[in-house]
């Protein structure tokens, strides 16, 4: 089946609130980059299909790309996207994390939806670099995403040791599970032993095996946390535990 259709049948759904024209110039847009263009203007308008002269595929691709009214659509369109993606499905295990930007004045806060063993892009907001880790654009970010999933599914985000307390408590007040590496300086308690916290690097004989049980995290302050250490990794020279992912 032609790319087009493939790409129209995909996003028919997501784009159909929208004008058949914008529609089918973002579905243009879209097979200029299947087709090898670089996102860059002049790069889509030379890839762009069509008969038409370059210089007026160039104007067609610029329009589109400063059409206000589809600037402010971009919500949307990922919104329905994310529905569309998620509605059947009765668990997502979604993974979030800040990544670079060829610019050093951005960082990108991606979520992607992890399927079949691949990464699926569901959600990309791009920030100004001295807003990373900012705490309330990353739960204005997980309310866009919690807005979009399909309220029946079971949701578990994946993420890395960088998240502070206010985003795992954000997770848990929107009814969601989370999979979180902790590094080795951080401090637990294990019900067995009382109400002395211990660091990670610490309980070696404990987490040679994989438990289960509730855990508090005394440096974390995230109350009623069920844990189930699941990997561990450690330095060929010292033995050392390095990493931990926990649930």
């Amino acid at each position: 089946m032609p790319a087009r259709q493939v790409c129209q049948n995909f996003f028919h759904g997501a784009l159909a609130p929208f004008h058949k024209y914008r529609q089918n110039a973002l579905l243009d847009a879209t097979i200029a980059l299947i087709n090898g263009a670089s996102l860059a203007l002049t790069s889509i308008g030379r890839y762009l299909p069509g008969t038409a002269q370059v210089k007026n595929k160039i104007k067609r691709v610029d329009r589109l790309l400063g059409n206000e009214s589809l600037h402010h659509d971009i919500p949307l369109i990922f919104r329905n996207i994310i529905s569309m993606l998620t509605n059947r499905l009765s668990l997502c295990v979604i993974a979030v994390d800040w990544n670079g930007y060829p610019s050093q004045e951005y960082h990108v806060l991606r979520a992607s939806l992890i399927c079949d063993g691949r990464s699926i892009p569901l959600l990309n907001w791009i920030v100004p670099s001295e807003k990373q880790q900012n705490a309330k654009v990353q739960q204005a970010f997980l309310n866009t995403l919690f807005e979009a999933v399909n309220p029946k599914a079971r949701v578990i985000i994946v993420t890395d040791a960088g998240f502070q307390n206010d985003w795992f408590m954000h997770i848990k007040s929107l009814g969601w599970d989370f999979i979180r590496r902790i590094r080795g300086n951080v401090r637990m308690r294990l019900d067995s032993k009382g109400n002395t916290g211990s660091g990670v690097r610490n309980c070696r004989p404990v987490l040679n095996r994989n438990i289960w049980g509730r855990e508090c995290f005394p440096d974390q302050n995230i109350p009623d946390a069920m844990a189930i250490f699941i990997c561990i990794k450690k330095s060929r020279k010292d033995g050392k535990i390095n990493a931990l992912a926990v649930v």
